[in-house]
């Protein structure tokens, strides 16, 4: 059942489609902030094949999520961007060559 299978997580990842749905947000992720899964946990392996080998978001593409207590901040192929929960603000900072873009790797997400 999807809905019990949903409860146990406390945190949403939500995205917005700016050019084609401005309005409507899109559960994208769902994960428990502070779970202790084992890495060896069958549910932990399947969910990671799943990301890494049938999510378009994640497949192919250089991208770094990290989960925030005020939302969440994304490095993506040539931005940094900072989202405040629910998507009440949005910073984008483009990155024009690979050393701000390394840059922003290591100030953020090491």
């Amino acid at each position: 059942d999807a809905v019990r299978d949903h409860a146990r997580f406390d945190t949403t990842l939500y995205r917005t489609r700016i050019y084609t749905k401005p309005d409507e947000e899109e559960p994208m992720y769902r994960f428990q902030s502070n779970d202790d899964m084992p890495m060896e946990s069958n549910e932990f392996e399947k969910g990671l094949h799943h990301v890494l080998n049938n999510s378009p978001t994640f497949n192919g593409k250089r991208l770094c999520v990290l989960s925030t207590e005020k939302g969440h901040l994304t490095l993506g192929k040539d931005y940094i961007k900072w989202v405040d929960q629910g998507g009440s603000k949005v910073t984008r900072k483009e990155l024009s060559t690979e050393t701000l873009w390394r840059n922003a790797l290591e100030d953020h997400f090491m």
